[in-house]
């Protein structure tokens, strides 16, 4: 069995944090100790690391959510459409920070982010 203050430790992940994880179903620990602190196992582990992994990336937790939950889910491809989102921000702020009139662009940029984010919650939910 593996405690939260392994976690806390070796991943990083706050006790909050995996309270709210538990709350919202995302990580469920597999008991509670003699502690009453919650115990998880290995598998438990691996699916932690890619919550903090997709977080880092940027994903909500309810994507995220979506994303474990798939039962076919195909991780790489998920990431490779996610890193082509990365680069379409990447040049709309690129345009931005070399624009000589930043409000005009500013609302450029807001519509695409507001876009992609559409495009990626598609490509999540159809994954």
């Amino acid at each position: 069995m593996i405690t939260i203050s392994y976690i806390v430790e070796n991943l990083g992940v706050t006790p909050r944090a995996l309270h709210y994880y538990a709350e919202i179903g995302l990580l469920k620990p597999i008991s509670k100790g003699k502690n009453k602190t919650y115990e998880y196992n290995e598998e438990d582990i691996h699916k932690l690391q890619k919550i903090v992994a997709l977080k880092e990336l940027g994903f909500t937790l309810n994507e995220i959510k979506i994303i474990l939950n798939k039962k076919d889910l195909n991780l790489v491809n998920l990431l490779e459409d996610y890193k082509l989102i990365l680069e379409k921000k990447r040049n709309i702020l690129t345009k931005i920070l070399e624009s000589n009139n930043e409000e005009d662009y500013l609302l450029k940029f807001l519509k695409e982010i507001s876009d992609l984010k559409k495009e990626m919650k598609n490509r999540i939910e159809g994954f």
